[in-house]
């Protein structure tokens, strides 16, 4: 007996006469369907009977430009894709409705757009007629010359693809007529469907207009109704509890996750940024499950010790099995701590993130910050509502946070060049890498929060079921009780300040590369230096007079001395100030410094330095002996205030930038008060916090209690059961008055109208300082009180224009109200949403609400919305689903210039386009250019994933080619042939389909094929790395600069079989596109 596979070898090379017996075979032209074409073309008519065809398969072909002008009948039966629909829950129906109703929710490729124009014009003109017979299973196709009948129906799979068995035969041929009566038969008996063809491929069309189709691009976006593919369950178990623009935020927040790789979520203060975040969390690791990689859902949460509680709880509702305990930011600061070693191999081993006000990590050369420098995180999730500063200094810092290989090739030199010291103030680069950061950014303004709450007020209530919104602010002066005689000192004080050079902040002068590349630029740093130097000093000195006497005794003359001046307890663990004995300790040694060029004489002479030394220090001196004789009138004024108000709010908040002031103001209030109502919160009191957390709390039944905090409790910390904020002192910097006041400015505030208590000082006690500086800059913020040295990188140009002014009570007030109106403390930087709202919501929407909300609340989803308008440029934008695995994207092409996928700079585009655009109707020149449009995509789409992804896939494509390089290799087969078949994947990224035509095969999922390189290659980085950076290589944490490394150390071959083990595909991008308008 023959081998079988020697038989099916020799039947392969013996098989019969094509033109008697047509079959798919795998070599040459023999198809079905150049037969069915051969037969047509010589026919006066051509009659196909076929048990089910392809919809696509049908406009396809019969569409098609190089179509016979033989015209056509077609009788379909069963439509396949129908019953054997096993996830259908609808009980089947007759065609055509079931066909029409399939059709209507899978949607047709938008390639097709053409073909269908052609197939609609050709039933109106008679040239295909359409017919069907339910139950009908023969497959038979008539013509003048030549009949065939047999297993293939007409469609992809049985014209091209499967292996069929037919025959066919000639006129003179026994059968012939026999064949051709029984198709007539069918032919007879069947019913036409032009009519109903025609609505469903105008409906599949879905030709709309420009606003419609642009309403669909960013409903697909916007409303992340694409995150609830396979995650069902868990939205109708989670969501229902969420306010609608936290849904909202979590689709966003996901969506810039997967199309950027990270996200910086900066809602302002109060609109519940902490459960949110454990939402945006467990959505991310539902959507991890729901695709099978639950390996990448380890995650590690940091944030303030404050709200690490907060997060416990609402973390605790998460359905998962990778709970993970939150750490405190605290851990981190003392690496060669045992606790804060494993913090930190937690942190290098998690896939997920996260970090709770990540403006605490923007000074990079803290403990704190180094502890995440390195770490293998696919997503980076950063929560802040502190506004960022603009200078270049926060900007690289948060981009390095973000993640490096994050980062464009052109965003990434953007980054390199301000790293250098001469492009540091390089206006347009900085603005460049703002631009970059926008594209991680989910930031919603307090206006556009109670604006979402205006549309829809019965969706948001707080968890005692009552209206949620922001509340209205009411501002109040109150005076502070200076004395005439203390108004006198004051004064006293302010003339001794003239006398002060800044030496405490002259310690060392060491410049940077760019101000030490000559001497023109070295003076121009040292007169900043000594001009900043002064000012600060005075600046401080000032700011502990504004807090209290006690506040300045300290800061002069240090906490012993002024716990002894003032007869109060112990109240700090370590002792601050005493800028008097730095400074008589700096005089024994002069600054150290890199200046070639000659210093100021009593700067660079020991002797001439030590006398400066000792003038500063008597002037320090000075000012103390002349607080010595101020009276506590103003605490005694403040203290009766806090007690007023108590009796009339009940709860309420009071903030000191100083911990003594407040230890002297609780002193007089408790004689005013009774034991119990009043308390100080600091954040090294761990008691009172917990004791304040909980009486301020939204659910607290606590009614009466005054807490004196410092400004360590004006951060991440819920307070809302208070309805007033008294600020005892007068805010530095705006940005500390908005924390302060936002503890009670939240959504869910039990109250309609809040107060703020501000202070009006007289004029010898008012804030000083640059507006400015008091309304946008940190550097003085950062600088009270603790840092010694000014840092190397001074701008230039904000301390050669500083003009200090004295504001009162209501021009602070005033510029507050402003910002809070403007929603100014993020000026400057815009989220990635923020252009896509302003397409439908407000002034300048260019589609209206109605439109917007029916095109959004359409169910059909498997329809492309396609506009054609005339322009005076030809353009094609897309709007494109993303995979199981991947988010939506958008992408627009414009003849002559390189495809733009960047959000904002597409609107931008549209909105100077579609404007003035003409509507137009689809015909064969719009058809080509969507056809080009997505044939290019389809080709190039995994240039459009996330730039980590893109490069760990160049990575991946470069390394495995020199892998293949290696002789050694070859010695292990298994590791050879994995390798082999990885580098395969980017020289075919379709397997079989549609010669020349729209019907592509599935293709590579590229971002999964990323995720899985990634989850070999990132374990390897992190120990490459830690060890390239003990020998201090390698500043930039990027991917590509392992190459080398990786080329000589391949992985195993297990390690590659988990990249090729059932590695999914995905549907062709010209199925996946639901929005696109063709400019002709």
């Amino acid at each position: 007996m023959m081998d079988p596979n020697a038989q099916s070898d020799l039947f392969r090379d013996q098989f019969p006469d094509h033109e008697r017996f047509p079959l798919n075979r795998d070599m040459g032209e023999q198809r079905v369907i150049r037969l069915v074409r051969k037969d047509m073309a010589a026919s006066q008519r051509y009659l196909i009977i076929t048990g089910y065809s392809s919809l696509e398969y049908m406009i396809e072909e019969l569409g098609r430009r190089s179509l016979s002008d033989t015209p056509v009948d077609i009788v379909l039966g069963n439509e396949p894709a129908v019953i054997f629909d096993k996830t259908r829950t609808r009980p089947p129906q007759k065609l055509p409705e079931e066909i029409e109703r399939y059709w209507l929710e899978r949607g047709i490729s938008v390639l097709l757009n053409g073909p269908v124009l052609r197939l609609i014009s050709r039933i109106d003109k008679g040239e295909v007629d359409v017919y069907y017979k339910p139950n009908l299973h023969a497959k038979l196709y008539i013509g003048d010359e030549h009949v065939m009948l047999g297993s293939s129906n007409y469609s992809l799979t049985g014209m091209e693809k499967q292996d069929e068995a037919n025959i066919r035969l000639a006129q003179h041929n026994e059968g012939f007529h026999e064949v051709k009566e029984i198709a007539h038969h069918y032919f007879s008996n069947s019913t036409p469907w032009n009519d109903a063809l025609i609505e469903l491929l105008e409906k599949l069309l879905k030709n709309v207009s420009w606003q419609e189709a642009l309403a669909g691009a960013v409903a697909l976006i916007r409303e992340g109704k694409w995150v609830e593919q396979g995650m069902n369950r868990w939205l109708a178990r989670n969501r229902s509890n969420l306010w609608p623009t936290q849904k909202q935020a979590i689709a966003q927040s996901l969506y810039l996750i997967e199309r950027q790789g990270s996200v910086l979520v900066a809602d302002p203060t109060g609109s519940g940024k902490t459960r949110l975040g454990a939402h945006i969390l467990e959505a991310l690791i539902n959507r991890l499950y729901s695709r099978q990689v639950q390996h990448r859902s380890q995650y590690q949460i940091i944030t303030p010790p404050l709200v690490r509680d907060t997060w416990l709880r609402e973390l605790e509702s998460m359905n998962n099995n990778t709970a993970t305990i939150p750490v405190s930011h605290g851990a981190l600061s003392n690496p060669n701590n045992l606790k804060s070693a494993a913090v930190i191999s937690n942190i290098r081993k998690a896939n997920i993130l996260i970090i709770d006000e990540a403006h605490n990590y923007l000074n990079k050369t803290s403990a704190r910050s180094q502890s995440i420098i390195i770490n293998r995180a696919d997503h980076m999730i950063l929560f802040t509502a502190t506004p960022l500063n603009r200078r270049a200094d926060d900007l690289l810092r948060l981009v390095e946070i973000l993640g490096l290989d994050n980062l464009s090739d052109a965003a990434y030199t953007t980054y390199r060049q301000l790293l250098k010291q001469r492009d540091r103030y390089n206006k347009d680069k900085i603005e460049e890498l703002r631009e970059y950061v926008h594209r991680f950014m989910v930031r919603r303004t307090k206006k556009e929060l109670n604006e979402a709450i205006n549309q829809d007020p019965d969706a948001y209530k707080n968890e005692n079921g009552n209206p949620c919104r922001y509340p209205e602010h009411k501002a109040v002066t109150y005076p502070t009780g200076e004395t005439d005689n203390d108004i006198r000192i004051a004064r006293a004080i302010d003339q001794e300040l003239d006398k002060i050079k800044g030496i405490i902040y002259l310690g060392r002068i060491i410049a940077g590369p760019w101000d030490l590349s000559d001497s023109n630029r070295q003076q121009s740093y040292l007169d900043r230096r000594l001009r900043m130097g002064a000012s600060l000093a005075r600046y401080n000195i000032r700011n502990m007079l504004r807090s209290s006497g006690a506040a300045l005794r300290e800061h002069l003359l240090g906490t012993a001395a002024a716990i002894g001046r003032y007869h109060l307890k112990e109240f700090k663990s370590m002792p601050t100030g005493n800028m008097v004995g730095k400074i008589e300790r700096m005089a024994a040694k002069i600054p150290k410094t890199n200046l070639t060029i000659p210093l100021n004489d009593w700067i660079r002479q020991p002797e001439l330095w030590r006398d400066a030394c000792i003038a500063e220090s008597e002037t320090y001196r000075n000012i103390a002996d002349l607080a010595q004789g101020m009276t506590e009138s103003r605490e005694k004024t403040k203290a009766r205030k806090v007690a007023e108000l108590v009796n009339k709010h009940g709860m309420l908040l009071a903030f000191d930038s100083t911990l003594i002031t407040l230890e002297v103001i609780k002193r007089h209030l408790n004689k005013l008060l009774p034991p119990g109502e009043s308390m100080i919160v600091s954040g090294s009191t761990t008691g009172t916090k917990e004791k304040l957390k909980k009486s301020f709390a939204l659910s607290a039944d606590q009614t009466r209690i005054a807490a004196l905090c410092s400004d360590a409790m004006s951060e991440g910390i819920n307070l809302q059961q208070a309805s007033a904020v008294v600020l005892l002192d007068m805010p530095s910097v705006i940005r500390v008055a908005e924390q302060r006041i936002g503890r009670v400015d939240r959504m869910d505030s039990p109250h309609k109208k809040i107060t703020v208590y501000w202070p009006a000082d007289s004029d010898a006690f008012r804030l000083r300082t640059d507006r400015r500086f008091f309304e946008r800059h940190q550097l003085v913020e950062d600088l009270i009180g603790s840092n010694i040295d000014l840092p190397e990188d001074l701008d230039s140009e904000d301390i050669d224009t500083f003009q200090e002014e004295t504001l009162s009570a209501d021009d602070v007030i005033r510029v507050v109200d402003q910002h809070k109106e403007q929603e100014r403390s993020w000026e400057g930087f815009e989220d990635a949403f923020s252009g896509l709202r302003g397409l439908t919501d407000g002034p300048d929407a260019i589609i209206d609400q109605r439109t917007y909300n029916l095109i959004s609340g359409n169910s059909t989803s498997g329809l492309c919305l396609t506009s054609v308008v005339k322009t005076r440029k030809p353009f094609v934008f897309l709007a494109v689903k993303g995979s199981d695995y991947s988010a939506p994207y958008w992408l627009l092409q414009v003849e002559g210039r390189q495809p733009v996928q960047d959000l904002n700079e597409i609107i931008d585009f549209l909105r100077r386009e579609l404007p003035a655009a003409e509507e137009s109707s689809p015909d064969d020149t719009s058809a080509k250019l969507l056809e080009n449009a997505v044939k290019w995509l389809g080709k190039h789409e995994r240039e459009t994933l996330p730039r980590k992804k893109v490069n760990a896939l160049e990575q991946m494509e470069t390394i495995t080619a020199k892998w293949m390089d290696r002789d050694e290799i070859t010695q292990y087969p298994e590791l050879a042939h994995r390798i082999k078949a990885l580098h395969h994947l980017f020289r075919n990224t379709q397997t079989g389909g549609f010669p020349g035509g729209a019907i592509a095969a599935e293709t590579v999922d590229w971002y999964e094929l990323a995720n899985r390189w990634l989850d070999v290659v990132q374990p390897i980085f992190i120990g490459w790395l830690t060890e390239e950076r003990k020998q201090k290589k390698y500043r930039d944490i990027r991917l590509k600069n392992m190459n080398k490394y990786l080329a000589s150390n391949p992985p195993t071959a297990d390690a590659l079989d988990h990249i090729l083990k059932n590695l999914p595909a995905i549907e062709p991008v010209d199925r996946r596109v639901v929005s696109a308008i063709v400019g002709v």
